[in-house]
C-alpha cells in the first residue's frame, strides 16, 4: 500500500483504461488489484497460481466476490 499511495493519486471513481481499483479491508489491506478497462469491465486474476487464467470481468461481480472490501480506485502519477 505505501507503494500505491507514493506512486498512484486516489481518485473518487475510474473513467479510463489504466486506473487501479482496489478492493481494501478496513485496515487499509489490499486484497484484490485489478485494471480498469471500460465501463463496468476491469481485468484481473483470481487465485495466487500462476495457473489460474487472467479474466475481464464485471466490476460489480468483483465486489459481489469481495462483499465486505470497499473499492478504492487510483491512477498513476503522472509528475
Amino acid at each position: 500500500m505505501a507503494y500505491i499511495q507514493k506512486n498512484f493519486h486516489r481518485i473518487d471513481e475510474p473513467s479510463i483504461y489504466g486506473y487501479i481499483p482496489l478492493p481494501v479491508s478496513d485496515k487499509n489491506e489490499i486484497k484484490h488489484p485489478a485494471v480498469y478497462l471500460a465501463a463496468d469491465l476491469a481485468f484481473t486474476k483470481y487465485g495466487d497460481n500462476y495457473r489460474q487464467p487472467w479474466l475481464i470481468v464485471r466490476m460489480a461481480d468483483m465486489q459481489t466476490i469481495y462483499p465486505t472490501l470497499k473499492p478504492v480506485f487510483y491512477r498513476q502519477k503522472t509528475d
